[in-house]
């Protein structure tokens, strides 16, 4: 009976990953080339001068990905510590065609989320590879804006500058579960600093205490059966508040 054959996978199309590749010229520039054409169905690539930096930036077009393609690892890594700025939210890799352990481990320590070399990584190896740090560099993009979001909604709601670490925590709890009431039990696993316990009474004088100093506009509600929410006064209509509280609702962590 004849062994069937599995068809290779498919390159990375540009609806996946849109891929910008910047070469380093040296000897090796045009294996890496077709090695990364066999990665990436259409990537767009540019040829790295030292003064130029533009090819690193979203300005004129958003990219995902940037492919960096050469074997000087001092000039890669200059690279990569000069444009962090830029690429701080781009998934980075680095492709090399004559790469040891102590070269790629300077590019990793220098901010490249994965080194490949071409003569050691198959072109299919790749695409799977690629395609899996993709999907968690964008999760975890995602968890990030979310957690930024809701730092500054409770800078916005909170208008007395300095807020004590428990506060921030149960106001940004109550942020999360906008509109909800959230039972004292619930926000005590939360407090868990230096291994101090938190009363409810404690928690009932921290939420008056918040309920004062938070912008006008929204309140804090307490149920008499210890419980809480975060919620905006109907009576207000103001633009700013309501478009506070679009933001707050936007929020959602899994």
């Amino acid at each position: 009976m004849r062994r069937r054959e599995h068809a290779p996978a498919p390159r990375i199309g540009r609806e996946q990953i849109l891929a910008r590749c910047v070469q380093v010229h040296d000897r090796s520039v045009e294996l890496r080339r077709v090695w990364i054409m066999q990665v990436f169905a259409s990537p767009e690539f540019y040829a790295f001068r030292d003064s130029d930096t533009h090819y690193f930036s979203s300005a004129d077009r958003d990219y995902d990905a940037v492919v960096i393609s050469g074997d000087d690892v001092e000039r890669l890594r200059q690279m990569l510590v000069a444009n962090a700025a830029m690429l701080r939210r781009k998934l980075t890799i680095c492709v090399m065609a004559s790469s040891t352990a102590r070269t790629r481990a300077i590019l990793l320590k220098a901010g490249c989320d994965d080194v490949v070399d071409i003569n050691r990584v198959d072109p299919q190896e790749a695409i799977a590879r690629f395609t899996t740090m993709f999907a968690r560099h964008t999760a975890a993009l995602r968890v990030h804006d979310r957690r930024q979001l809701c730092d500054n909604v409770v800078r916005a709601l909170y208008s007395r500058g300095n807020i004590t670490r428990r506060s921030q925590i149960l106001l940004e709890h109550l942020v999360r579960n906008y509109g909800k009431f959230v039972r004292f039990s619930h926000l005590k696993q939360h407090f868990d600093i230096n291994h101090e316990p938190v009363s409810d009474i404690r928690i009932r004088s921290m939420i008056r205490y918040l309920s004062k100093h938070i912008g006008q506009g929204f309140r804090i509600e307490i149920l008499p059966g210890d419980e809480c929410r975060l919620t905006i006064d109907r009576d207000c209509t103001a633009p700013v508040h309501l478009d506070l509280e679009r933001q707050i609702r936007s929020i959602r962590f899994d």
